[in-house]
């Protein structure tokens, strides 16, 4: 394996992970994200962004907040957006900016289309994972 392989893997394995997720009735699928990083290496930090939707958007990401605080002991923090492409790409750079050592799980599962868009359209980057299911 090269050497800058492997200095990446290490590097990956150490940095605290953040975790973005889109609020939906889809919740199943965002669980499962943070299980799956909690088991992987933990997180330290968990944005669940939602729109003004009352039932569709920001119930769930309510008991999302809930269900991190309960389960994991942690606080999420929550962001009502409009669902454009524009408006989730300048979030997501917000968030990542905030925490520039992090490595970054966005969930784009519960997003609408547009927002998939404005998740697509990040600069590429070694420390983002993006998922779609």
């Amino acid at each position: 394996m090269p050497d800058r392989w492997i200095a990446q893997m290490v590097r990956r394995s150490t940095q605290p992970t953040g975790i973005i997720l889109f609020a939906s009735e889809q919740i199943w699928p965002n669980i499962a994200s943070l299980e799956h990083a909690r088991r992987r290496r933990g997180f330290q930090n968990v944005h669940i962004i939602h729109t003004d939707n009352s039932l569709k958007s920001k119930a769930p990401a309510v008991r999302l907040q809930k269900f991190c605080l309960n389960r994991y002991q942690q606080v999420a923090e929550l962001h009502e957006i409009k669902p454009d492409p524009q408006t989730i790409h300048d979030l997501l750079l917000q968030i990542i900016d905030r925490l520039p050592g992090n490595r970054w799980i966005i969930n784009a599962t519960g997003g609408l289309k547009l927002m998939l868009v404005g998740v697509l359209s990040l600069p590429p980057s070694d420390a983002i994972d993006i998922i779609y299911r």
